[in-house]
């Protein structure tokens, strides 16, 4: 598995700091495929937006996802340690089903995102985690 560290990519990780009485903060995370083999992302938040750019496989078939099952509520982050927040992933295929691409099977079932290849076969995905460290 390969690991990408954002906030060291834009030279500025203190753009990305935190006072002492910041305990909620919001952001917009949105993903453009412009290419076929190309997905381009955009996370905002107060202070600086990052742009990473994966590449994927040729197909529409992906969906950005809240890993954290939240529903759109409040999530709490556990400090000095990485947190799933989102992934971006190819469908997961039910042999049972195999005319229905299902989605929220993978962020539904408690099932840590490194295991989603093994356990139900997705091909590609991407996770983005989130680490607030003190």
């Amino acid at each position: 598995m390969k690991v990408r560290n954002l906030s060291a990519d834009t030279g500025y990780p203190e753009a990305f700091a935190f006072g002492e009485a910041d305990s909620i903060f919001q952001f917009k995370f949105i993903s453009h495929q412009p290419e076929k083999k190309l997905t381009h992302f955009l996370l905002q938040f107060d202070r600086v937006g990052l742009n990473p750019k994966y590449k994927s496989n040729k197909t529409d078939l992906y969906s950005l996802r809240d890993a954290t099952g939240s529903l759109g509520d409040p999530v709490r982050v556990p400090l000095n340690s990485s947190f799933p927040l989102f992934v971006y992933s190819l469908p997961y295929v039910d042999p049972k089903q195999p005319d229905l691409y299902q989605y929220c099977a993978l962020t539904q079932d408690a099932v840590p995102p490194s295991e989603w290849g093994s356990k139900y076969g997705v091909k590609h995905y991407i996770v983005f985690e989130l680490e607030i460290a003190n």
